[in-house]
């Protein structure tokens, strides 16, 4: 908020004037002012508001002769002075106004040639401004004609990139504006255009080359084979490897090559995929067979999933000791060679069959009994979510540390244990927690009336004490921590009275009284 009376300070800054020239204005009358009891000048608002409009008055300076204070005083003659002494009282008189008279005129000059030097400097500090604002603005004329000379070029630049190559525009952008930064902001557009030009070729040249090497390599992936190929919208990966290494063929012969040296690089690129692509062919087919056979071998019935996939793998393990390219009846011929022991197997399996379905019923009965302990136990901790058993209060971790150790002393039950002992057991877990809430609940409740005493106790203060800042203020600033403190020191079985009193010593020991 701005203030409504200004210190000589603040009225100079505001002004854009010295302090002691707004002091001079001040003891001069020149302005309107008011002097506090410590002998300091205020001036009003609206007053440095009129300075502002209509300009700053000049300070007016005393006459020579004014500040000359003239005394009568008693000659302390006993009878009437002689004509002699009274001329040569006169003339006494006369030297002496003459004397004081000459000390005010060098006092008076001395005091011109101190405004004089001042009034200089203040010329020359501001002619020094104007001239740092003129350089200042010089500079900014210079900037912004060169920002629109570059403007323009790096615009003739960008449209010169054709279609397909707006990759590049960063780069030229880039060199193009290090190439103008270096030159004359006056170079005419007969020297700038060259050199952008150049720029322009320069950075195109490998966007160019790979541009042709593209075409190449589109050329080249056509002799690859049929099954190599896929649509012109969704090529296969052949097709992209081929066009790669076509490309990177071409590339990599250099700016000295020919085009019938590029295109004889693209094509052998493209053979050498071809190739791979038949030798792949060929891997994937005898694959293929192999991967048939096992996926289709007539196993053993009665085999487990484990046994199946042991007996898969027998058989993948015996093919891939003959070589690529064995004829189908040879490899059938392995298949059913490593499937015989596992015939062998299932006989004795089944013969052991029996045995384990025995065993096995009885693990489920067990296991029915252990299920069935489990889900009541469940059941015991899953009945403490229902609305009601704990406070609607009571936060969620409190809930989640009740929950977990109800359950940390149900699970060392012993199995079997009946479903009443288990409910007591949770509701004993959990009552410790329940109490603790309660007693939270308590000592919130006294921190609250305690703080509510901070008010009407900064009222009654008010009658003996003067403090700097309002009674609002200062119950924010006390809540904080008076609150902590009240945290840290109650149990919440204390009396309200005794935690009133607390809280007024608090706030007297917060604001030193």
């Amino acid at each position: 908020m701005e203030p409504t009376f200004f210190s000589t300070g603040q009225a100079a800054r505001q002004l854009g004037i010295t302090q002691d020239r707004v002091r001079q204005l001040c003891e001069a009358g020149a302005v309107t002012a008011e002097i506090t009891n410590g002998g300091q000048w205020r001036i009003a608002k609206p007053e440095i508001d009129r300075l502002k409009r209509d300009g700053l008055p000049p300070v007016p300076r005393p006459l020579p002769g004014d500040s000359v204070r003239r005394t009568k005083s008693s000659n302390g003659l006993l009878a009437p002075p002689s004509p002699a002494v009274v001329s040569a009282a006169e003339d006494l008189a006369i030297t002496e106004n003459l004397l004081r008279q000459r000390r005010l005129e060098l006092e008076l000059a001395q005091v011109e040639d101190e405004f004089d030097e001042r009034e200089q400097a203040e010329t020359e500090h501001w002619e020094e401004r104007e001239r740092a604002e003129q350089a200042r603005m010089a500079e900014e004329e210079a900037e912004r004609l060169r920002r629109k000379r570059d403007d323009r070029w790096l615009g003739y630049a960008l449209r010169c990139v054709p279609a397909g190559a707006e990759g590049e525009e960063v780069k030229i952008h880039a060199a193009v504006r290090a190439a103008l930064a270096g030159m004359d902001v006056t170079a005419s557009d007969g020297v700038v255009r060259p050199v952008v030009d150049g720029i322009v070729a320069r950075s195109l040249k490998p966007w160019r080359r790979r541009q042709q090497a593209d075409e190449l390599a589109s050329d080249a992936i056509t002799s690859l084979p049929f099954d190599a190929k896929g649509w012109s919208w969704n090529p296969t990966t052949w097709e992209i490897r081929a066009k790669a290494a076509a490309r990177e063929a071409v590339l990599a012969l250099g700016d000295s090559a020919g085009a019938a040296e590029m295109k004889i690089a693209a094509e052998r690129a493209v053979r050498n995929i071809a190739m791979e692509f038949e030798a792949h062919t060929a891997a994937e087919a005898d694959k293929e067979l192999r991967e048939r056979l096992v996926r289709w071998a007539s196993l053993p019935a009665g085999l487990t999933d484990h046994g199946t996939e042991l007996a898969r793998q027998a058989i993948a393990d015996a093919l891939v000791k003959l070589p690529q390219g064995t004829p189908q009846l040879r490899l059938e011929a392995a298949r059913d060679q490593a499937l015989a022991p596992f015939h062998e197997a299932v006989a004795e399996a089944r013969r052991r069959q029996a045995e384990q379905e025995a065993r096995a019923r009885e693990e489920q009965r067990r296991k029915q009994v252990v299920r069935q302990d489990q889900e009541m136990r469940k059941s015991v901790i899953s009945s403490m979510s229902f609305l009601g058993y704990f406070p609607l209060d009571l936060s969620a971790e409190e809930r989640q540390k009740a929950v977990a150790f109800a359950q940390k002393i149900i699970d060392e039950l012993p199995e079997g244990t009946g479903r009443h002992e288990l409910e007591q057991s949770r509701d004993r877990a959990v009552a410790p927690f329940l109490a603790a809430h309660t007693q939270r609940k308590k000592k919130l409740a006294q921190i609250e009336g305690g703080l509510r005493e901070i008010f009407p106790y900064l009222l009654q203060l008010e009658d003996e004490w003067e403090f700097d800042k309002g009674r609002w203020e200062l119950e924010r600033e006390l809540k904080e921590p008076i609150h902590r403190q009240l945290a840290q020191e109650l149990t919440g079985d204390e009396k309200l009275e005794d935690v009133q009193k607390r809280v007024r010593r608090l706030v007297r020991e917060k604001l030193e009284i």
